[in-house]
């Protein structure tokens, strides 16, 4: 028995733990891909911007040479090659080669190749049409000649804002933890304080059912509980009163009865000793039997009641 409160207090805690965690860690979720989805975002935009101000080059470049054979060089002139510590995880599109860094120059042509590249290992690769999009035309004689792209344009980042979403995850994670054990904490406590409240109840139970109830529960709350409190407490009342009023009876019953019997009992006596014959005896052993049968009567109209 003294183990029920402790159970119902666990599974008060797995009911509605779920339901309070679940919310912290959706909201992780949501804010850990919002998050890198913005800087993907600026990344872009920045690299776009980067491409439309450096497409002019280029497009002096191919109106003079008619190709990109040698465009090597002017990738050195107007773009920094990228170091090694800013080049991000392989990239499934680059068949599991390094992609390009996020500051390296790509050119594509029309159908998205790539045809020139600071990184070697993506010319002959096709970029996509969303990478294509974040990219500049390079435009000669008014015709289209192909697509100047910046690396971080294919959502690569570098290692600054790699390390601001790990930071980012850190923070998460750190509050995330912070919060699932407040949680767990406070639900501990809000258990306790309902299974506590249930334990005074059983434990005025027991005593109304070993006949040592003498003084009412005390009411903490006006809640469910508190009114819960309140019926035991009359109903325990009116089980002390009736079970005062039923010894009472037996008592009254037992004093009712013992007269006649005590009368019986000395007619008797006066028998045995010769005081009086059985004949005189009779009629006053009539009455009393009738007496006795009425209280009989009576017991039995009171056991239908």
């Amino acid at each position: 028995m003294k183990r029920s409160p402790l159970q119902l207090r666990w599974q008060l805690m797995l009911s509605y733990l779920p339901l309070l965690l679940t919310p912290i860690l959706v909201m992780g979720i949501v804010t850990r891909s919002v998050a890198e989805q913005g800087v993907t975002v600026l990344v872009t935009a920045e690299a776009q911007k980067q491409a439309l101000a450096l497409v002019y080059s280029y497009e002096g470049y191919y109106a003079l040479h008619q190709s990109w054979q040698g465009v090597e060089v002017l990738f050195n002139a107007t773009q920094r090659m990228a170091r090694p510590d800013k080049r991000a995880p392989t990239d499934p599109m680059f068949d599991n080669k390094p992609p390009p860094g996020p500051e390296e120059v790509l050119i594509a042509d029309n159908n998205g190749k790539i045809v020139a590249s600071q990184n070697p290992d993506a010319i002959g690769q096709t970029l996509s049409a969303d990478a294509l999009s974040h990219g500049a035309s390079i435009v000669v004689g008014g015709h289209s000649v192909g697509k100047l792209i910046i690396g971080a344009a294919l959502g690569v980042l570098d290692q600054q804002q790699r390390q601001l979403l790990d930071t980012l995850n850190s923070a998460l994670a750190l509050s995330g933890t912070l919060s699932a054990i407040i949680t767990v904490v406070l639900g501990l406590w809000f258990s306790r304080q309902i299974t506590a409240r249930l334990g005074q109840l059983m434990r005025g139970v027991r005593q109304l059912a070993s006949g040592q109830w003498i003084t009412p529960l005390t009411v903490y709350s006006s809640d469910e509980f508190g009114e819960l409190t309140h019926a035991f407490n009359r109903m325990a009342a009116e089980i002390t009163r009736e079970q005062q009023l039923r010894r009472q009876m037996v008592a009254d019953v037992a004093h009712d009865l013992r007269t006649p019997l005590s009368v019986m009992a000395l007619e008797v006596e006066g028998i045995n000793a010769g005081l009086q014959t059985p004949a005189e005896a009779t009629h006053s052993l009539q009455e009393e039997i009738d007496w006795l049968q009425h209280l009989v009567d009576d017991l039995h109209t009171l056991s239908l009641l």
